[in-house]
């Protein structure tokens, strides 16, 4: 009896354990959402302040006028989101001026649009540099892109919108 009660032991301790060290591996999630901290939205207007702390008290520190363009959330705040673009610029907005939809914008000179997701494949299109596409599919090194009535695939290396090992599809 003894032995049986050690052994109980023994095993929830080490689920404690299990339980714990998944918990510390897990992404960090965000305390209001529930989701990832950081990830990828657009703006979701063409006039956003860009705030110094999560209210309209605080200063504006920037104005983004660029509907569509991609920042990360880095944080979050009640119904204010941390924020930082890909020039490392960051503030606080209100979560009702951003969207979930992702998109890219476009980093290097001049990108080529391909028919698949492969540097062989034929070039449909080349786009040039800060243009804003919506993205609808990542793989692991190209993702599945729209822009002014074109469709096809760029590489991850070329724009900024995605994690370098993000995968996803747009539902």
């Amino acid at each position: 009896m003894k032995l049986y009660h050690v052994l109980k032991t023994n095993l929830m301790l080490l689920l404690l354990l299990v339980i714990f060290c998944a918990e510390l591996h897990a992404a960090p999630v965000g305390k209001v959402t529930g989701y990832p901290i950081p990830r990828f939205v657009s703006l979701g207007s063409n006039e956003i302040n860009l705030r110094r702390g999560p209210g309209t008290k605080f200063p504006i520190a920037w104005v983004y006028q660029r509907k569509g363009f991609p920042v990360e959330v880095i944080d979050e705040w009640v119904n204010w989101r941390h924020i930082k673009d890909r020039d490392g610029v960051s503030g606080w907005v209100h979560m009702s001026l951003l969207s979930g939809k992702r998109t890219a914008v476009i980093t290097v000179d001049q990108t080529s649009l391909f028919t698949q997701p492969r540097p062989e494949s034929r070039i449909k299109a080349r786009i040039n540099r800060d243009v804003i596409t919506s993205i609808e599919t990542c793989e692991l090194t190209f993702c599945s892109v729209r822009v002014d009535g074109f469709s096809g695939w760029i590489s991850k290396t070329d724009f900024y919108g995605a994690y370098p090992s993000e995968q996803f599809a747009d539902d």
